[in-house]
């Protein structure tokens, strides 16, 4: 996975049909973290939500990993199985526009 942005955001998904949300972090054109309250198994296949200048965009990921970390419950790995257009663009954009990412409150190390 290529080196990513270290910005932190808010994203919807779906597991178990029921609507999660999540911190994602460390974004790349091939994946991200996820952090989230559940655990969700490895190859499980997922559509984040992202909202991003008032555009919604949903990024199709795999969860490929498992991340150690302190106080977060589970920080997945996921790989981006497709980059779309507007993927891109966004990885272009949040490198610009800091304003727009709330802090989240817990570190990861």
């Amino acid at each position: 996975m290529q080196k990513g942005t270290s910005k932190e955001m808010t994203a919807k998904f779906i597991f178990k049909n029921k609507l999660h949300t999540g911190i994602i972090s460390d974004f790349s054109e091939g994946g991200m973290l996820l952090c989230t309250e559940e655990y969700i198994p490895f190859n499980v296949k997922l559509k984040i939500l992202i909202i991003f200048n008032k555009k919604r965009m949903v990024v199709p990921v795999k969860v490929s990993g498992l991340m150690k970390a302190e106080n977060l419950p589970f920080p997945l790995l996921v790989k981006v199985l497709d980059a779309s257009k507007d993927y891109l663009e966004f990885l272009d954009n949040i490198k610009t526009v800091p304003a727009k990412f709330k802090p989240h409150s817990q570190s990861i190390t």
